[in-house]
């Protein structure tokens, strides 16, 4: 009879650790999925800071490239506000 006791022991620690074994199983897969996602948005952003900073860079050679062309006097002063003008509008 405590044979008995100890086998129906024995298969209920077995379904407990299989129980305990789905479960993380469960939550590794939904974690590497939430990181999944979480590394796509993340990988959305660095491209968009990529795009600002682009165009920042863009800008910057722009107003550059303009007052050396108004210190060289290349362009008046008229024409070198304008085109500064123009350039910061778009």
């Amino acid at each position: 009879m405590t044979i008995y006791f100890v086998y129906i022991l024995v298969i209920l620690i077995f379904i407990f650790v299989i129980y305990t074994a789905v479960q993380a199983i469960n939550r590794g897969i939904e974690g590497k999925n939430k990181n999944k996602h979480f590394s796509n948005k993340q990988s959305l952003s660095d491209e968009s800071d990529k795009i600002i900073e682009d165009r920042n860079s863009k800008l910057t050679n722009d107003l550059l490239k303009l007052n050396d062309l108004y210190n060289s006097g290349a362009i008046n002063e008229e024409e070198f506000i304008k085109a500064k003008k123009k350039i910061l509008d778009n």
